[in-house]
């Protein structure tokens, strides 16, 4: 049976420098990559630009991604209803200035700010809306009974809606499912987009997915140098574990250590991880 665990997600200011210290300055490239995974995504919408669209955001933090879905939507949709989900109010309150920093650029977006969890979001209301765009970017891992609560935010799609969820994928995920084997988060769950995908087309029939992948190499080799402070800090994010060498026995260090080493490539001396983040499309046709 495996152990119960915090992972590093629930500590808000260690996780966000671990984060820095794994993709650096490559964190931009990725952005870019994923902002343009985001334009192929809604050029799939096939609504009238007198439709009035409504997106549900799942998760938005300080609305970072969510900018550049606003700003497509808006290139097309003059008239937009946002209704943020976000369960940390100092995400929403960044959010809220973001909204304020783009002026007249968003006139045309109604947004709706709800300090709560998506579990909260589903039990309060009696009648769920309908929604042409759902999206939870890499905070699906938080959905406590994951398997309903995506087929419940399916179900609330509008017809020709687009349902988008990113999540890691790859080495990245197996390293998450390997820590899975040993330890569990009752608040976290630790898997990947094929999990989810797998478990979208078990519970939803005629489903249709695409995907759209963003690959970084990333230069890990300090991580197995237990005195770099670097080393350990990616060593924390890779396995979404505070603290990784000073909270977790020997041995399960070096079955985890082991399994990374097996998913990295050596290149030039150096040895390279490859990441891969994955945005799921999910499309409503009926």
């Amino acid at each position: 049976m495996s152990e119960r665990i915090i992972s590093l997600s629930n500590h808000g200011e260690d996780y966000h420098d671990r984060m820095a210290a794994l993709f650096g300055s490559n964190k931009a490239a990725v952005n870019t990559a994923g902002n343009e995974n985001i334009k192929r995504a809604l050029a799939k919408l096939r609504h009238d630009p007198s439709h009035e669209m409504r997106v549900l955001a799942i998760g938005s933090a300080t609305g970072s991604i969510d900018e550049g879905i606003i700003d497509t939507l808006c290139e097309k949709y003059p008239k937009i209803t946002y209704t943020v989900i976000e369960p940390v109010a100092s995400g929403i309150n960044a959010f809220k200035e973001r909204v304020k920093s783009h002026g007249g650029k968003w006139s045309g977006v109604t947004f709706d700010f709800l300090q709560q969890t998506v579990e909260d979001y589903l039990d309060q209301r009696d009648e769920l809306q309908k929604y042409d765009i759902i999206h939870a970017f890499q905070s699906v891992y938080h959905f406590s009974d994951l398997r309903n609560i995506l087929v419940t935010l399916y179900g609330m799609l509008n017809t020709h809606g687009i349902f988008l969820i990113r999540a890691t994928g790859g080495n990245w995920e197996a390293c998450y499912l390997k820590i899975g084997e040993y330890y569990h988060d009752p608040s976290y769950h630790f898997i990947g987009t094929q999990y989810i995908k797998k478990l979208c087309q078990s519970a939803i029939v005629d489903l249709t997915i695409e995907s759209y992948y963003r690959e970084i190499s990333v230069n890990v080799s300090d991580c197995f140098n237990e005195e770099s402070i670097d080393g350990n800090k990616k060593i924390d994010f890779i396995f979404q574990v505070l603290n990784f060498r000073q909270n977790l026995p020997p041995e399960r260090q070096q079955i985890f250590l082991d399994f990374f080493k097996n998913c990295c490539v050596e290149k030039n001396g150096e040895m390279m991880f490859n990441d891969v983040e994955e945005d799921v499309v999910i499309i409503k046709s009926k």
